[in-house]
Parts: C-alpha cells; sequence; structure tokens
C-alpha cells in the first residue's frame, strides 16, 4: 500500500474509532444487563476486526500514522470494584478463563487486545470480570509458557501473543 492511499484510511478509522466509543456509553448505560450484552458482543467484534485486521496492518507498515501513539499509556490497575470481583473468582473459574483465552490465541501473533476481546465475547463469560484482569491472565499464561509475547504485556493494545511453536528436535 502506498503512504497516501494509508494516511487516507487512518482518518476515517479516528471517527469510526470516536464512534465505537460514543456507542459503548450508550450501551453501558442501559439498565438492562441482558441486553447490554447482546449489544455488546457484536460492537466489541467489530471494534476488534477494525483494529486488528485494519488499522494495525496499516500502522505495522507506517508507524508515524498510528493515531494512538500519544495515547500510548501502560493498562490501568484493577479498581476497588474490580478486585473485589476477581477475589470472587473461583480456581475454576480462573482455568475457565485461562482456557478460553487460549483457545482465542492462534499459531500466527495477535493483539492481546484481540485475544481478550474474542474470550470476553464467549456465551461462557463470568459477568463483572473486567478485560484488565483477563490481560492479566494473558501474562501469566505467558509466564507459565501456555503463550509466547512480543511487546510489551502491560500494554494490551501494542503486544502480541500466540501458541507455543513446536519444534522438532533434530533427526540423528
Amino acid at each position: 500500500m502506498d503512504r497516501g492511499t494509508a494516511e487516507r484510511l487512518i482518518q476515517p478509522y479516528s471517527q469510526f474509532d470516536e464512534l465505537f466509543n460514543e456507542a459503548h456509553t450508550v450501551i453501558h448505560a442501559l439498565p438492562d444487563q441482558e441486553e447490554q450484552k447482546r449489544l455488546r458482543q457484536p460492537m466489541t467484534r467489530a471494534m476488534v476486526g477494525l483494529r486488528t485486521d485494519f488499522m494495525f496492518p496499516i500502522v505495522r507498515e507506517f508507524p508515524d500514522l498510528d493515531p494512538d501513539k500519544e495515547q500510548r499509556e501502560p493498562d490501568p490497575e484493577l479498581s476497588p470494584d474490580e478486585l473485589a470481583r476477581v477475589a470472587q473468582l473461583t480456581e475454576s473459574d480462573v482455568m475457565r478463563i485461562d482456557a478460553v483465552l487460549v483457545a482465542a490465541a492462534s499459531v500466527n501473533w495477535r493483539k492481546v487486545a484481540r485475544i481478550v476481546g474474542t474470550a470476553m465475547n464467549e456465551p461462557t463469560r463470568l459477568p463483572g470480570v473486567p478485560d484488565i484482569y483477563y490481560a492479566e491472565r494473558v501474562r501469566k499464561l505467558v509466564e507459565a509458557g501456555r503463550l509466547e509475547s512480543q511487546g510489551n504485556l502491560g500494554y494490551m493494545r501494542y503486544s502480541e501473543v500466540r501458541l507455543p511453536i513446536q519444534r522438532s528436535s533434530p533427526q540423528p
């Protein structure tokens, strides 16, 4: 892709991002949690797809066009309410979250934000568990060798993971 095309494509991306954020705010304000969930799932899929399949390939080729380059802040810490919710998780719940995260991974590099978004859209999602906790679990899976990473895992939008590649031992 030439630079001029990349520049023209990045401009509407920023508008899409603003619209998604506005829609997310409206959805979050709905009183019915089932309706929130029903609406949040396609929104999240669209947002993740737009970032990973549209914007990231452009930014990979032209890093200076990254609309988020000024806003690169590490993932926030869990809030006290989120910490309280996470403290309620059983070992079985954590294992279920880990299994969904690993299932969302591939042998190809994928953004951690994509893995987290995909896992959070699973019908078996535990209510009230924030995306930041899912990102923390990704870090634990990397530490345990169940995933490989590149980039700083403290920035889920700017780091990637994949399933470990099985290297065969040399034949004698």
